[in-house]
């Protein structure tokens, strides 16, 4: 994550903290940053709805502050109803696949033989 601050200028580069869901109180510090550009490692965060706020602050103290919010969505399943575990075909067998996949759309069916 990398943050762009505008109104800290009247002192030295300013440091950056990071932090994840909620304001500057009681947020989860992703880290302090002081060297440009500001960044923090945002690592496993499970499907749901985030904002990222980020305060810099300067060596006279002032601050300035952005955000963004982003959605992490949940990761594809998939599920072979067809062929069954362990079933044999004769060479050159063109077995038939089915199955389905579910993803943020909802779920999808999967039939196929084309190899």
């Amino acid at each position: 994550m990398s943050q762009q601050f505008a109104g800290v200028t009247d002192g030295a580069e300013p440091k950056v903290e990071f932090f994840v869901n909620g304001n500057f109180n009681g947020a989860t510090s992703l880290g302090v940053d002081s060297t440009s550009p500001y960044s923090a490692p945002v690592n496993n965060l499970a499907a749901g709805n985030y904002t990222l706020p980020a305060v810099a602050t300067d060596n006279l103290g002032a601050k300035a502050t952005n955000s963004v919010s982003l959605v992490v969505n949940s990761p594809p399943t998939a599920s072979l109803s067809s062929p069954g575990n362990g079933a044999s075909f004769v060479a050159p067998g063109r077995p038939l696949l089915r199955g389905s996949i579910k993803g943020s759309s909802g779920w999808q069916s999967l039939t196929t033989n084309n190899w």
